[in-house]
């Protein structure tokens, strides 16, 4: 009986897990604003669940109505399958889509690194601004700051307060005057 429950509650958090994913996948991305104003959408969407989502463990084409529950052009060719957790690098298993054999990037956080990206630099690919100064990922890679750490320079402003006061986040002598 113990084992049962236990069962049912891990297929519960894989499937909470996999809609998360499929959702993040399919939303579309929020309009970038200036980098010291970088904010995260204020409203979340109702996440998309295919019905039996476990026959994806092979790759499956896509039904019409599965490809507009997931936002995708029902006149494409999309199949779907998912990746274990240990061959997606993400810690979960992870939903591949494939449109007319071409995969889609998949950037779970929506910050313009792909998840594979975010995982080579060692990024959180569930986190726009992995080391939380308001600077997402992609735009301090673009500005040469280390996106795992919040005062790039070590002088103790962030990254972010050195843009916006016109100092250099890479230069430890170059500090904001207030």
């Amino acid at each position: 009986m113990k084992d049962k429950k236990i069962l049912i509650i891990l297929i519960t958090v894989v499937v909470i897990v996999i809609s998360v994913i499929i959702f993040l996948i399919t939303r579309k991305p929020p309009v970038k604003a200036p980098v010291e104003e970088s904010v995260l959408p204020e409203k979340e969407e109702k996440i998309p669940l295919t019905k039996d989502f476990f026959r994806f463990s092979k790759e499956q084409e896509l039904s019409k109505e599965e490809k507009e529950e997931l936002g995708i052009d029902p006149n494409l060719e999309a199949t779907m399958k998912i990746l274990p957790a240990e061959e997606s690098g993400l810690g979960a298993p992870t939903p591949v889509v494939t449109i007319k054999n071409q995969q889609q990037i998949i950037d779970a956080d929506q910050d313009g690194l792909s998840d594979e990206e975010e995982i080579k630099l060692g990024t959180d690919p569930a986190k726009r601004d992995t080391d939380g100064d308001r600077i997402d990922d992609r735009d301090e890679i673009r500005l040469k700051t280390d996106p795992l750490k919040s005062d790039t320079d070590g002088d103790g402003f962030e990254d972010n307060l050195e843009l916006k006061f016109g100092t250099d986040p890479l230069d430890p002598q170059s500090r904001p005057t207030h």
